[in-house]
């Protein structure tokens, strides 16, 4: 959307004959604020017209700055995730024995042996995926990291 133009005739003071106030019989009150005429159109314009219109513009440019700071972020994380060669897995997984993971269904298409698995027990720990399922992972972790039956 293109801003309004303003269009209100300014040239007052030029359309006004030499001599004003006989020829057209203004008294000096009258004369005065033809002189105000124009401003007050264009205070008009801005201050009804103009700033609105400015502000819906910054409105849209504050979104688009939002989802494009939003959209960074998301970069990011994913480009430290994936540097680190840690990747969350956002979703919620459920203690089932001490060598297997319940995951949500899907698991086949998601993970694969020989993934790496970081979650938090109490304290960080890591695991080696070494058999997947749909909806069980079986890892291990070896003797230094034993899966308990505490939150995941």
């Amino acid at each position: 959307m293109a801003l309004t133009k303003f269009t209100d005739d300014v040239e007052i003071i030029q359309a006004l004959s030499n001599t004003p106030n006989a020829t057209e019989g203004l008294t000096a009150d009258q004369l005065k604020a033809k002189f105000d005429e124009a401003t007050g159109k264009i205070k008009t314009y801005i201050n009804d017209t103009l700033t609105a219109e400015v502000d819906t513009k910054i409105d849209a440019v504050e979104d688009v700055i939002e989802a494009v700071d939003t959209r960074i972020d998301t970069v990011e994380k994913t480009l430290s995730e994936e540097s680190s060669g840690w990747v969350k897995a956002e979703e919620t997984w459920t203690y089932a024995s001490s060598n297997t993971i319940t995951v949500p269904a899907g698991g086949l298409l998601k993970y694969a042996k020989g993934d790496k698995l970081k979650l938090t027990q109490g304290t960080v720990k890591y695991f080696y995926i070494i058999k997947v399922a749909d909806t069980l992972l079986t890892i291990t972790g070896g003797s230094n990291y034993p899966l308990t039956s505490d939150t995941i």
